[in-house]
């Protein structure tokens, strides 16, 4: 067979899942090519099975990113490149296309329509998008955007090539399969959205040459995310003016999840300006050692932690009234270990092996402790000396074997006084129990105890004073931690269904509602109404409206992933299958 004179390109990382299926419908192409970033899942092995040539990239934080790089140094033997994902697949009827296009127009380079396969269905309404990606190399390159390791994407996404020449379409579809799951989905889009904000902010005046180079889908988004109106404005078009409401639920979830998307992006553009006007405080850089405090507390204090120097000095210059202070960290990369020495904490290292026990049953079972109370705090907890001094009595008072602690929350600087304040149990002695027992088969990446709370023998009690809760690593870090808690908490309640009552019994009674109804289309909606209305969030403004809407994004990720988990993650069928 003759083949089609278009090199094929495909930027990947851990796509094994993927890849194959893409690989599969290539065979008509002069030469595929697999651009790695150094995968572990087994991609280089995939790639050998089908023949496509193999190379690895390894970014180095500056430009060029991975589609340019193999541009710029590497001997290309055709006129025409197509670069596709991992997750795009292509049909008979699509080559045959490019093979009639390239040799009956003088073009530069063609869009490609692409079509979304999602939730077990492929979406033939709402908004499927386009991207210029069939082109000859010698007519231009990705646009160049002076991406300042905004995010550790690598790879070309919202650029697009900048050509000299006429632009042509394809007009067969492409499939769009992504088969890494929900998780996956808003994983990539939270990157997504923090560099797109980083691209905002980095604009120049409308009408520069940067504006110039883009497209007119792009000029107004550029020009408008930054609205309140623009994300509900592209659910109402994706879905009902375009009509993605044919597609039932998966087309509502598709374009609720888009909305989600751009709302983020706003919201980082403005905590970027935020911080623009008014730089953080307590940065890693910001901080110093308080002097010599009386350690009157006969409590061992343990913060687990991994990559927390934004927050940690502000959680140390308050502590030092504890008799021992450890810090179990899991392989900081940046100055999060130099903080806590500079501080006199003892400093442990913690590598999760997948398996039980997690971080901080591992301290418990591990490590000899030499007061009769342990105190587990987050590096984003800060407490005052009102909490000291009440802590202290209780430790003394033999009243209890544990006390649950009340936190406030900050959110994107500002002191939440209503909402949802949230509650744990993590002043306990550790003679009288440990940290509930999950049989965690790596549902996350989580290696700590976030939503397992220690089992005790015996009564316990309440601190009242309160706990500041405030996180100074921004939107990008939370919505990433709390995909991965949806995720746990998604396997967690399938785990619930099977267990017998006693694992039932163990639970608050809060927990038990949740896990009970999570699963209900109405349970996000109910969080939300209580938190923001009758909890009086609303006093709170805009900070308490987003905050309570991120939790019921939150819970809506929750309800998505039991939805997927209980169906399986549906293989790819050709989109002319109904």
């Amino acid at each position: 067979m003759k083949k089609i004179p278009v090199t094929v390109i495909l930027p990947v990382k851990n796509d094994a899942k993927s890849l194959a299926q893409a690989l599969e419908k290539l065979g008509r192409f002069q030469k595929v090519v697999v651009v790695d970033s150094d995968s572990k899942d087994g991609t280089d092995e995939v790639a050998a099975k089908y023949g496509a040539e193999y190379v690895i990239f390894r970014w180095n934080g500056q430009p060029p990113k991975k589609r340019s790089w193999y541009l710029d140094n590497h001997e290309i033997e055709t006129d025409w490149v197509l670069f596709l994902d991992a997750d795009e697949i292509v049909s008979e009827a699509f080559c045959d296309e490019v093979e009639r296009s390239i040799a009956k127009y003088d073009h530069a380079g063609f869009w490609m329509t692409f079509q979304n396969w999602f939730m077990g269905k492929w979406l033939r309404y709402g908004d499927p998008f386009s991207k210029l990606a069939l082109f000859r190399h010698s007519c231009g390159r990705y646009e160049r955007v002076a991406d300042d390791g905004w995010t550790n994407i690598d790879v070309e996404v919202h650029e697009h090539p900048v050509l000299d020449g006429t632009l042509g379409r394809i007009h067969s579809p492409v499939a769009h399969d992504e088969r890494r799951g929900m998780d996956s989905y808003i994983g990539k889009h939270n990157e997504y959205s923090t560099w797109e904000a980083n691209r905002y902010m980095a604009l120049g005046p409308q009408g520069s040459g940067e504006w110039n180079s883009m497209t007119q889908r792009q000029q107004f988004k550029y020009r408008h995310v930054d609205k309140w109106w623009f994300a509900t404005a592209y659910f109402m078009i994706s879905f009902f003016a375009k009509r993605g409401f044919l597609d039932g639920r998966a087309g509502l979830v598709f374009a609720s999840l888009k909305r989600e998307y751009y709302s983020h992006i706003r919201l980082k553009i403005l905590e970027m300006r935020k911080n623009k006007q008014a730089p953080s405080q307590g940065s890693e850089t910001n901080h110093k050692v308080a002097g010599v405090v009386e350690k009157d507390i006969p409590v061992t204090l343990i913060i687990p932690v991994k990559n927390e120097a934004k927050n940690l000095a502000s959680c140390m210059d308050r502590i030092g009234r504890f008799q021992h202070v450890v810090v179990v960290d899991s392989g900081s990369t940046d100055t999060t270990l130099d903080i806590a020495k500079e501080y006199g904490a003892t400093c442990i290292h913690f590598e999760w092996n997948g398996h039980f026990p997690k971080k901080r049953n591992w301290y418990l079972d591990n490590h000899e402790i030499k007061t009769d109370w342990v105190l587990f705090l987050d590096a984003d907890e800060l407490i005052n000396d009102a909490f000291c001094d009440e802590v202290k009595k209780a430790v003394t008072s033999g009243n209890h074997v544990g006390y649950w602690l009340n936190f406030h929350n900050w959110f994107q600087g500002k002191f939440l006084r209503h909402g949802d304040p949230f509650s744990k149990l993590a002043l306990f002695r550790p003679d009288a129990g440990r940290y509930e027992r999950i049989d965690d088969e790596q549902w996350s990446g989580l290696d700590m105890e976030i939503h397992e709370h220690p089992v005790l023998e015996g009564s316990v009690g309440k601190i009242n004073a309160p706990i500041d809760h405030n996180d100074r690593r921004g939107l990008d870090s939370y919505i990433r931690k709390h995909n991965e808690y949806s995720t746990w908490e998604a396997r967690r309640h399938l785990a619930m269904e099977a267990d017998d009552a006693k694992a039932w019994d163990a639970l608050t009674t809060r927990q038990q509602f949740k896990y009970k109804h999570v699963e209900k289309w109405w349970f996000k909606w109910l969080y939300f109404i209580m938190c923001y209305i009758f909890k009086l969030g609303v006093l709170d403004g805009r900070s308490g409206f987003v905050f309570a809407s991120l939790k019921r994004h939150y819970y809506g990720h929750i309800r998505l992933k039991i939805r997927e988990f209980k169906d399986g993650v549906p293989g790819s069928r050709s989109i002319h299958e109904s």
